[in-house]
């Protein structure tokens, strides 16, 4: 079995000290929680913040060419205090710091390695980077990023941290559950059909309909999970029957498209009336 991970690194500018967070998905949420791993490991915040474009961060260009980031980042950053920028388009040099370190991981901490799952990959990542990746001497400094960065001159870390809130609209399936990070979770709602307002965060998601609250799941780890257990529950919502088995109603017969026309009466008739009917023509 494969299991794709995806890394949120971060390389500080002036020191070249790495650090990054490993998660299943590589969506908008585990994007803005992987800002505020990284500042907590940090220690401080930078001053500016500069992508690679990267889609779930860049929504569009205006009409001046400047890039659009997307709403929920512009409040992380107004939290934290940062100004985001993203890289030039078509312009490599604007891209250097954020591509090598790249490259620099995959030869040598991810090459040759094995893990178990993805805590013994997160458990490796932080040891790599104690041990052998802010200690080495950098080729570009010649000096080591540990050593450089006291210097960065990082923002203080607001008293509170950041909860990120992604809000996003899901139609309530036909057999009662909305589909979430690639995973299903039971809706307690007994009206089929209805939109659903599903606020992710870093640990949970919660259900609306409307503006009225009907349930909070811890979000599953990876994808396909069924989740019919909720962590709260309204005390209002009654659930209906739901969850119904996986697959199509018993009731109705499920046929392949190329055979479906079987499913219907035809009426027999002898060959000699197609031939009696060609001599007339």
């Amino acid at each position: 079995m494969t299991q794709v991970v995806w890394l949120f690194l971060v390389t500080l500018g002036y020191s070249r000290l790495l650090t990054g967070t490993w998660s299943l998905h590589g969506d908008l949420i585990a994007v803005l929680h992987g800002h505020a791993a990284a500042f907590t490991a940090l220690g401080g915040v930078p001053r500016r913040m500069l992508y690679d474009r990267m889609k779930t961060v860049v929504t569009a260009q205006d009409a001046q060419g400047r890039p659009v980031f997307h709403p929920a980042l512009v409040a992380l950053a107004a939290h934290y205090a940062f100004t985001p920028e993203a890289c030039r388009p078509y312009r490599a040099q604007t891209k250097g710091k954020i591509e090598r370190p790249v490259g620099y991981l995959r030869e040598d901490f991810w090459l040759g390695r094995t893990f178990w799952d993805l805590a013994d990959l997160i458990a490796q990542w932080g040891d790599w980077l104690a041990t052998v990746a802010n200690v080495r001497i950098h080729a570009t400094t010649g000096m080591r990023p540990l050593d450089r960065w006291a210097a960065e001159g990082l923002h203080p870390l607001p008293p509170e941290p950041h909860d990120p809130l992604l809000t996003i609209e899901r139609q309530l399936s036909r057999d009662g559950f909305v589909s979430v990070r690639g995973s299903r979770y039971a809706v307690p709602l007994a009206h089929y059909r209805s939109p659903i307002e599903v606020r992710i965060r870093a640990l949970t998601c919660e259900l609306y309909v409307e503006t009225t609250w009907l349930a909070t799941y811890a979000l599953a780890p990876g994808r396909g999970a069924i989740c019919t257990t909720p962590l709260a529950l309204a005390p209002t919502v009654e659930w209906p029957r739901v969850p119904r088995p996986a697959g199509p109603t018993p009731s109705l017969p499920l046929l392949l498209p190329a055979r479906a026309w079987l499913a219907h009466d035809v009426e027999r008739r002898d060959l000699g009336v197609y031939e009696t009917v060609g001599a007339r023509r």
